[in-house]
């Protein structure tokens, strides 16, 4: 057993047994919906990096909708928060595979 399926063991002790009751939403960003999952879920920031082993800095880039994940990020995630494995897919796809630059990005108001 590596330590990445140990860190998923011990993960699904501490998280909560309750997947969280969010649907994704057809105008809806990978950015918001993560957040909006993981706030449904009950874990911060924080529980979630350390949860599928990357910095606290790397999920808030993904919630700003800076960076996207990887795809073995992406199923991590799926994992911690208890949804499906294909619960992000739409949403991925969409941003993953179109060019982005600084210009791209949401600006907060």
């Amino acid at each position: 057993m590596n330590y990445y399926e140990l860190m998923m063991m011990e993960a699904k002790y501490q998280l909560g047994d309750e997947p969280p009751k969010t649907k994704p939403k057809a105008n809806e960003t990978f950015a918001e919906l993560l957040k909006k999952t993981r706030t449904q879920a009950g874990i911060s920031q924080a529980k979630l990096a350390d949860t599928i082993c990357c910095t606290k800095f790397t999920v808030y880039t993904w919630e700003c909708g800076d960076n996207i994940p990887n795809l073995e990020m992406l199923e991590r995630i799926c994992y911690a928060l208890k949804v499906p494995a294909d619960f992000f897919d739409a949403v991925y796809k969409a941003e993953r595979f179109q060019p982005r630059t600084p210009r791209d990005r949401k600006k907060k108001t």
